[in-house]
């Protein structure tokens, strides 16, 4: 069940990425990014009075999990839907996809994990998919902007930040439902502004 579900999620990615692609051609990233963020703020806060516990929120968790909304989705998906629109779908998911180095990295020193042989390895696995994915084929030197390969790469750096604080809000405040609702809002509250500022 947990094999399917991960392939189903998979799909359902892969499918937004190039509705993604799709929408873009008559608009830009930014606007992109609210609106699939709106949609998402929409969806989780009716998921969190529905099943949550919004009682239980309190100061401290709240505002670590706003803060992790804003690197991810908000900047992450910023920069991810920038990178589709400069070098495609395919080369911005794989790259953006290299988040588990940067989880692996920052889960021993903030998380207190350890790095099993088996991530190691996995790591270094990803890392080399990644050379393979930014280096240029001579035969079309320009066919992969570094821009867009760095948009993608933050991209994953953004969302390995808010991973991490993710998982601190949710020692705080153990509720899935009540959780993607806080990050979500602080997305939206970290994009207003940048849209306003960007529409004047």
């Amino acid at each position: 069940m947990g094999s399917t579900l991960a392939l189903l999620s998979a799909v359902l990615f892969a499918a937004a990425a190039l509705l993604v692609r799709r929408g873009m051609q008559g608009s830009n990233a930014a606007t992109a990014t609210v609106i699939s963020i709106a949609a998402n703020l929409l969806t989780m806060w009716t998921l969190a009075l529905a099943v949550g516990a919004i009682e239980r929120i309190t100061l401290r968790p709240a505002l670590t999990l706003l803060l992790a909304g804003m690197f991810a989705p908000a900047l992450a998906r910023l920069t991810y839907y920038e990178s589709i629109n400069i070098i495609g779908v395919a080369r911005a998911s794989t790259i953006s996809n290299t988040t588990p180095i940067f989880n692996a990295v920052m889960a021993v020193p903030v998380l207190g994990e350890t790095v099993s042989w088996r991530l190691a390895v996995g790591t270094v696995l990803v890392v080399v998919g990644l050379v393979l994915t930014v280096r240029p084929d001579r035969a079309t030197p320009t066919d992969r902007p570094w821009a867009g390969a760095l948009l993608a790469l933050n991209t994953a750096v953004m969302a390995s930040i808010s991973f991490m604080l993710r998982k601190l809000g949710l020692r705080m405040l153990p509720d899935p439902a009540v959780a993607s609702a806080l990050t979500v809002t602080g997305s939206l509250i970290t994009l207003l502004p940048y849209v306003w500022l960007r529409s004047r």
